[in-house]
């Protein structure tokens, strides 16, 4: 087994440990255990390889699911504005319209035709 020198104080094993004791473990080391021989120092490696690799998998399945959450939003939103021009349209051709039927009765108060009627 691989040989380390604990740096803080840790629970190893079923039992806790002061900084500065020495173990043999045959697991992935942790980052306070100071590799003491070969083997160790082989193991501290590839345990920082592995969590290299975790923390790129983590960002980039972070950074997916944060441009999923944008695209939605963003999807979301262009729904919504034409949903507000649409309303905006319609509230421009009934205000048109109102306008109209206004001219017409002012016409029709004063015996004159409307512009609908020439």
């Amino acid at each position: 087994m691989a040989q380390y020198r604990l740096t803080k104080r840790s629970y190893v094993n079923d039992a806790l440990l002061e900084a500065g004791a020495v173990i043999e473990y045959g697991g992935e080391p942790a980052i306070n255990y100071e590799p003491l021989d070969v083997a160790a120092k082989a193991a501290v490696e590839a345990a920082q390889l592995r969590r290299a690799a975790r923390a790129k998998v983590q960002a980039t399945e972070s950074e997916k699911v944060g441009n999923q959450d944008l695209v939605v939003l963003v999807k979301g939103l262009i729904d919504r504005l034409a949903a507000i021009t649409a309303n905006v349209a319609e509230h421009d051709a009934g205000l048109q319209l109102i306008s109209d039927r206004l001219g017409a009765m002012e016409s029709l108060k004063r015996g004159k035709p409307s512009r609908s009627e020439e």
